[in-house]
């Protein structure tokens, strides 16, 4: 079937002959492209293991190329097209090889991606359940393809097999085998034979046994999972296991899907600690098999380092159905949460402290789930965790707020970066954005005529300071980005939000304070450095020049350029803003320097109708990270999703000693 990404693959289908009946029948149809280049012809036949006690569904599939012109031909089948299991229960895809080797996607909070070194004509899939007692039966493919059957033909008669290059990608998307693309000739013939079928829980169980982990360059074995040591009612952390490693039972403590745990495990004073980075989050199932409703109180022993924004966060989730193995993460199973309980305790850094409070089990709760989180930077620390219930006592005095403690903000501010932490590689969003951190890379905290302030300047090569996890890492780090990033690893910028999707504006705002040094960055496409980059570079705020002075500029969407004749001096501290208005089909765009409108036009090449995606840059251009390099003093930056007017961005240039605009709770 064509999933109908490819329309130039359309064919009309006949209608299935079928025949037999009972315990088994067989249904036969064929295929014909829409533009004559190929014919398909397959059968089903539908049978019973009586071993397994499971239907196997025995499909043969046939591809012809028509007599034409020849083209370029890719064939591949899936044998699960956005899989039906739950991929937030963390099945597994245990793979054969034509060698027998038997190995299985890593239990892990994200995503490892596709793998294409399964080069295999005989082969097994399993998606096994780790929740066994939920599917008893797991969904099984057995494969198998002769040799003969993918021989191939070149435009000079030479006949060789295709090169069978198998993709799998586990979560939601396509599980299958692609063949590598040739040029299809006339007659050129592949023929494809799988069984789906049905494993036992308790088969695949073993399998799972005598499997590896597979290889692959996303999984990194330095980072591992934390463990609950559940002595009921005390939960401490046990010792830690890499994430190449396999693991049955017990109870990890397991990020969303698709995100990568930031946080670890560490020891002090012979006991385990979780140690919570920024804007992470941990749930693992705990407690005993059955839990009496009633009033019980939470305690715990935490420790605050340097934390901004909301910073650290208990959450205690009540369970309809208590999962005993640890073998789901039942964050996101909405359906088995009865209810749930969320306390904060606190910010900034003090040492070890213990918090309490009081919660109420419904009837219908069985079980419980532990969630921890740092929803600020720095970082948070758990040692350990008690569950008690409280009976005819009186309820002790609750420590925890149960709202976080967030500041004020500026009206409409998406991105408010006040640059309070004066240390470490993140700076907090005060604003209303999902993305709650900027990550830094390779800048100084500075502190400068009574300002807090980060500060780009040139480094040495050999220069690596940005978190190990995240955006930066991504690029910098990752094998797949790594060539056209590494190069530029050393540079000094600052990056937060998501590069894709986002919606269209009704108005934006982008504001900082800088102190520009006597010369910017160099680099290949010198002259110019960029303040703040927003909407993956569709809104720049920058600098014009090499040397001082320099004049403010704003790049819209790349072909888009307002300049400013007002100049700017090194070493001097300046309020910066560009103010985007919709008018007509494009953008009225303003310049002001110390609150002072200095240069406006309206964008030729910009629609106002455009997507723009919650993005954000700080000195340096955002593709490769190689150009527009800002060198010098930046603080207090907003971005704000409406264009401000002339008395607004005045007020806003006042020093910060004074009232921020529009102060609201």
């Amino acid at each position: 079937e064509n999933q109908g990404a490819y329309k130039e693959a359309s064919a009309t289908w006949t209608a299935p002959e079928v025949s037999g009946g009972g315990g088994s029948f067989t249904a036969k149809w064929s295929a014909r492209h829409l533009q004559e280049r190929f014919t398909t012809r397959s059968s089903l036949e539908v049978g019973y293991d009586s071993h397994r006690n499971c239907y196997t569904y025995d499909i043969n599939s046939e591809l012809e190329v028509l007599p034409g012109e020849p083209f370029q031909f890719r064939y591949g089948f899936d044998f699960e097209h956005h899989t039906p299991l739950d991929p937030f229960r963390w099945q597994y895809l245990l793979i054969r090889d034509g060698d027998g080797r038997m190995t299985y996607r890593p239990l892990s909070p994200f995503d490892p991606g596709t793998l294409n070194n399964i080069e295999s004509y005989y082969g097994l899939r399993v998606w096994h359940g780790r929740t066994g007692d939920l599917h008893r039966v797991s969904p099984a493919v057995e494969y198998q393809i002769q040799p003969e059957w993918v021989e191939v033909q070149d435009e000079k008669g030479n006949r060789s097999q295709r090169k069978l290059n198998t993709a799998v990608c586990a979560a939601f998307y396509d599980t299958g085998v692609a063949f590598e693309a040739v040029t299809a000739m006339p007659g050129d013939r592949i023929r494809v034979q799988y069984r789906y079928t049905g494993y036992p829980a308790e088969e695949t169980t073993e399998l799972f046994a005598t499997a590896r982990v597979q290889d692959n360059p996303r999984i990194d074995p330095k980072h591992h999972f934390v463990f609950v040591r559940d002595q009921w009612p005390t939960i401490r952390f046990d010792d830690a296991l890499a994430m190449d490693k396999p693991w049955w039972g017990g109870r990890p403590l397991l990020s969303g899907h698709n995100a990568r745990p930031a946080y670890d495990f560490l020891r002090e004073e012979d006991r385990g600690i979780l140690r919570l980075g920024p804007v992470s989050y941990a749930a693992a199932a705990i407690g005993p098999e059955r839990i009496e409703p009633g009033r019980y109180v939470v305690n715990a022993r935490v420790r605050s380092v340097n934390a901004h924004g909301p910073g650290g966060r208990i959450e205690l989730l009540m369970l309809k159905k208590a999962d005993l193995h640890g073998n789901s993460f039942v964050r996101w199973d909405a359906g088995n949460v009865v209810s749930e309980q969320t306390r904060y305790f606190g910010n900034g850094s003090f040492d070890w402290r213990d918090v309490s409070f009081v919660v109420d089990v419904p009837n219908e709760a069985t079980g419980f789930a532990l969630g921890l989180g740092n929803a600020g930077t720095g970082e948070v620390r758990v040692s350990e965790v008690s569950i008690e219930p409280l009976g005819n006592r009186q309820p002790p005095a609750e420590t925890l707020s149960a709202s976080p403690p967030v500041g004020q903000t500026v009206q409409d501010a998406v991105w408010d970066l006040r640059m309070q932490e004066r240390q470490g590689l993140y700076a907090y969003n005060h604003g209303s954005s999902t993305h709650r951190i900027l990550e830094l890379a390779n800048v100084d905290w500075i502190e400068d005529e009574g300002r807090t302030a980060i500060r780009f300047a040139e480094n040495p090569v050999e220069r690596r300071d940005f978190p190990p996890l995240g955006i930066l890492d991504q690029n910098l780090r990752h094998p797949v980005y790594r060539q056209a990033y590494e190069p530029f690893s050393h540079g000094a910028f600052a990056i937060g939000g998501h590069h894709g999707g986002g919606k269209s504006l009704k108005g934006l705002t982008l504001a900082a304070w800088v102190k520009p040094a006597a010369e910017m960055g160099r680099s290949a496409h010198g002259g110019k450095g960029d303040l703040i980059g927003y909407g993956a570079r569709r809104f720049i705020l920058g600098l014009n020049g090499q040397t001082a002075p320099y004049r403010l500029v704003a790049r819209m969407n790349v072909n888009d350029r307002i300049d400013s004749q007002t100049t700017l001096e090194a070493n001097r501290w300046y309020h910066v803003a560009m103010t985007a208005e919709p008018t007509a089909e494009h953008w009225l765009v303003r310049l002001y320097l110390n609150g002072r409108e200095v240069g406006s036009a309206v964008t030729r090449n910009f629609p106002a109708s455009s997507t723009i995606p919650d993005s954000l840059i700080l000195g340096a251009e955002l593709f490769y990270l190689h150009d527009a390099y800002y060198r010098g003093l930046m603080s207090d930056v907003l971005v704000i999703a409406r264009s401000m007017n002339a008395d607004e961005v005045q007020k806003l240039a006042i020093p910060r000693s004074a009232p921020r605009l529009e102060e609201t709770p």
